[in-house]
């Protein structure tokens, strides 16, 4: 269970305690600041990180990612299911629903990672290329932590914790390019793709 998890579970989840009706504006006005520079500093990461990947990994292997991704990303369309929305939109929000919540979106990640394995066989058999069943399963578990990770986020936009949610942000994204480009020196490969992808997913869990 993450650190925002078990902080549901000692105290409210419409607690606001550290932000004041009168400052609820000011709170708001900062919170873009951060979140612009959320946006800016992962500009800044990913342009510099994919520079160096470029060198050091070859078209083939963005190419054998490419792949995969594509259904990926048709798969995360279902991976909230709106579930984020309903947390931070509620009006009252128990225990309960937050942890029933936790679990619906646990679930969810399962689910398609599972269908990720099921699929790995035809996306290796439709492309002609083997490896793509292992990299179809690899990147399939950030449906996973993605999945842990969606109620503590959705927890943390309710309270307004905007410069919390964009340092996570920026040391996930930091982590998973130093590793991709680490893994792409020790000659990975494709898989220093794979590992830049799960690391960033698991960081953002374990700081959530």
């Amino acid at each position: 269970m993450t650190k925002a998890s078990r902080e549901a579970h000692t105290k409210s989840p419409d607690d606001l305690s550290h932000v004041e009706s009168s400052k609820v504006g000011a709170v708001a006005r900062k919170g873009a600041v951060w979140s612009a520079l959320q946006i800016g500093g992962r500009q800044l990461i990913s342009i510099g990180s994919t520079a160096i990947l470029a060198r050091l990994v070859t078209p083939d292997d963005y190419g054998l990612l490419g792949m995969v991704t594509t259904l990926t990303a048709l798969l995360l369309v279902f991976s909230d299911m709106g579930l984020s929305w309903a947390t931070v939109q509620r009006k009252e929000l128990s225990q309960a629903q937050v942890s029933n919540l936790f679990w619906l979106n646990a679930v969810a990640g399962l689910l398609l990672w599972g269908l990720c394995i099921l699929l790995a066989p035809w996306v290796a058999s439709f492309y002609a290329r083997d490896e793509l069943q292992a990299v179809t399963i690899a990147l399939g578990a950030t449906f996973v932590l993605g999945g842990l990770a969606a109620q503590p986020f959705a927890l943390m936009t309710r309270r307004m914790q905007f410069k919390q949610m964009a340092k996570i942000e920026i040391a996930a994204l930091a982590a998973s390019a130093m590793a991709g480009i680490a893994f792409a020196l020790m000659g990975w490969g494709y898989w220093a793709l794979v590992i830049q992808a799960l690391v960033g997913q698991g960081v953002r869990l374990l700081l959530a």
